[in-house]
């Protein structure tokens, strides 16, 4: 019998460099020139660049490795006085083999910074930026992002129109927009110009806090050849029936955010009908429609944010048969089961059209808890979710538990990879403590 060969030194170097940080990577170069050889293309792939950076390396050492930086982050502390120098901006359009660019808190007024900055966006594949400042469109026409896939756009403070920056992208496939948070010609353009294939691979638009009606919706969605990722503040009757057609592709849904339009029908079609879902973020949900006969379908996500609403009497015959369709998600990393963006109390749920005729009590010291929240004890169907042996982080914010040591314990044995804990343990706050100090000897990061 052949013994393995043994890795070579390098080999072993490689290996463990892919679990360590880039600043420790960078320090592992000084220790001899075979680590020097060995990590460098690995410890330089990111270089951080920005006027009050406080790890900046020296551009002529920039330079120096200049081959081997993949991954560019600009950015400075403080958004005032935050434009970079020309000597700064010398060294980046040296840098031939950047794929990714992020940029924030940086002012670009001058014109010979706005050309730099262009020129970047047209060598990149993924282009982020926040809370950057433009002075002007200047050069902006002449230019196509041809390369750009993945946009990020959080522009919050830009004062610059940032559909003109994704109308020069033309093989666009992914598109994150949280700072898209305004009605009037910008929202409207958009869509105008997603409806005339303005972007043919566009095939992901998440984060996206504009709002539209469920007319521009479809139409956005019609666009689409292939969907996999969606998020909207307003999802009705016609563009659900066009994401329909995506069931099979969908791998992100964010629709917390849609108050009534989004219906118990569309939430039960979808657990249903998309196999491969990851990540899947809604409003209200009432129990009795998350344990209907048919089976989910949905049994690849990772991450589900969903408030679950029972009416009265309801937690002891649904509580047991939820959880078991809740242990069927063994890939689960995040459950949040706690308050939904979309109302204060559950008189505001039932303003939102959730036809929930009950009505909330008030504890004695003025919270006011879900009407009858999900009860994660052990003994009332906690025991079910050991399957999830991938969790990470459990939300229940503003949801009424009366956990003991016995629970957050079955919690650390049973979810080794439990990081973070958010919500009221217990409403006793001798216990609470008591529990919380649990958690973190243990490293786990718990807040209420």
């Amino acid at each position: 019998m052949s013994t393995p060969p043994l890795l070579e030194i390098p080999e072993i170097l490689l290996l463990v460099a892919h679990f360590l940080p880039q600043c420790t990577l960078l320090s592992c170069t000084s220790v001899s020139k075979l680590w020097y050889q060995t990590l460098r293309p690995l410890a330089w792939q990111e270089v951080h660049l920005g006027r009050f950076a406080s790890r900046q390396p020296f551009l002529k050492t920039v330079l120096k490795h200049k081959d081997y930086i993949k991954s560019l982050h600009i950015s400075s502390n403080s958004f005032q006085d935050s434009s970079l120098s020309p000597q700064t901006w010398k060294t980046v359009l040296q840098l031939h083999n950047i794929q990714s660019l992020l940029i924030e808190k940086v002012s670009f007024e001058e014109e010979y910074s706005i050309y730099c900055l262009w020129d970047l966006c047209e060598r990149v594949e993924r282009l982020e930026w926040s809370l950057v400042f433009i002075a002007s469109k200047s050069d902006l026409e002449s230019r196509s992002f041809s390369h750009i896939r993945e946009l990020h756009l959080n522009g919050d403070f830009t004062g610059f129109d940032e559909v003109h920056v994704m109308s020069q992208c033309p093989n666009l496939q992914s598109l994150v927009w949280p700072s898209g948070l305004y009605w009037g010609k910008p929202i409207d353009r958009f869509v105008q110009l997603a409806a005339k294939g303005t972007w043919p691979a566009l095939e992901s638009i998440t984060k996206a806090n504009y709002r539209t009606s469920d007319d521009q919706q479809a139409l956005v969605l019609g666009s689409m050849r292939r969907v996999t990722g969606w998020s909207a503040r307003v999802f009705g009757p016609k563009s659900f029936q066009v994401l329909r057609g995506h069931w099979a592709t969908i791998k992100t849904l964010e629709l917390s955010m849609c108050r009534s339009s989004a219906t118990t029908a569309m939430l039960q079609e979808i657990l249903t009908s998309c196999p491969l879902l990851e990540q899947l973020q809604w409003g209200l949900a009432h129990a009795a429609d998350l344990v209907s006969d048919r089976p989910w379908a949905c049994t690849r996500l990772r991450t589900l944010k969903m408030s679950v609403m029972f009416r009265h009497d309801e937690n002891e015959s649904l509580q047991p048969l939820l959880f078991e369709r809740l242990s069927e998600l063994t890939a689960l990393e995040m459950l949040d089961l706690g308050k939904p963006p979309i109302a204060s109390t559950w008189e505001d749920a039932d303003d939102e059209g959730n036809n929930n005729d009950d009505t909330a009590s008030t504890l004695a010291n003025g919270i006011i808890p879900f009407k009858q929240s999900v009860d994660l004890r052990v003994g009332r169907g906690l025991e079910k979710l050991a399957t999830m042996r991938s969790m990470r982080v459990l939300f229940f914010q503003d949801t009424t538990q009366q956990m003991s040591r016995n629970d957050v314990a079955w919690m650390l044995t049973h979810w080794p990879k439990l990081r973070a804990v958010n919500g009221k343990l217990n409403l006793d706050d001798d216990i609470l403590y008591d529990l919380s100090m649990l958690l973190a000897r243990t490293g786990v990061c718990y807040y209420k």
